[in-house]
């Protein structure tokens, strides 16, 4: 398996990035196109008392799709290093647990972790990149994209100079 941070970004649509919030999902009616879903940035001690990560060098990023969790987990030695991926469906049953073997660090755009031929892309939210997907490329080289609608992480995003 390999992690590699991906240094591509989808051509922005509008910006629906907001900001750091402790509200629920907006959860959309039924005349809401799903691409327009607003994105819901947080922080971390959200998930205070979760224990998906135990065992790792802590939980560095999480992020919700329509049908998925997904954990982002520190690599045990360097916590600011990511290392495992952890996925879950919306209960938080089944999944995916895989751990990384190498990445390039230098790009920063988001998380990549392969295995058995399938590839897991999760990219985070950027000024470039405000609608970030979950992308799972299949061994045919097809693939399938989930618009990411909540966005937790250690980083606080603040847009004024003042801590929250």
């Amino acid at each position: 398996m390999s992690l590699g941070l991906v240094g591509y970004a989808a051509p922005p649509r509008s910006s629906n990035l907001s900001s750091p919030s402790r509200q629920p999902l907006e959860l959309p009616t039924a005349q809401t196109n799903p691409q327009q879903i607003a994105l819901t940035v947080g922080y971390l001690d959200e998930l205070k008392g979760d224990k998906t990560c135990d065992g790792t060098g802590g939980l560095m990023t999480y992020a919700e799709t329509q049908n998925y969790k997904i954990y982002i987990c520190a690599d045990r030695k360097d916590s600011t290093q990511p290392r495992y991926y952890r996925s879950r469906d919306r209960q938080g049953k089944g999944g995916l647990n895989l751990e990384a073997k190498d990445y390039d660090p230098r790009l920063l755009r988001g998380v990549e972790f392969s295995h058995k031929g399938y590839v897991y892309t999760l990219q985070y939210p950027t000024a470039q990149s405000p609608n970030p997907r979950l992308t799972i490329t299949f061994p045919s080289g097809k693939f399938t994209q989930e618009k990411i609608t909540r966005y937790l992480a250690k980083i606080r995003f603040n847009r004024s100079k003042t801590r929250p």
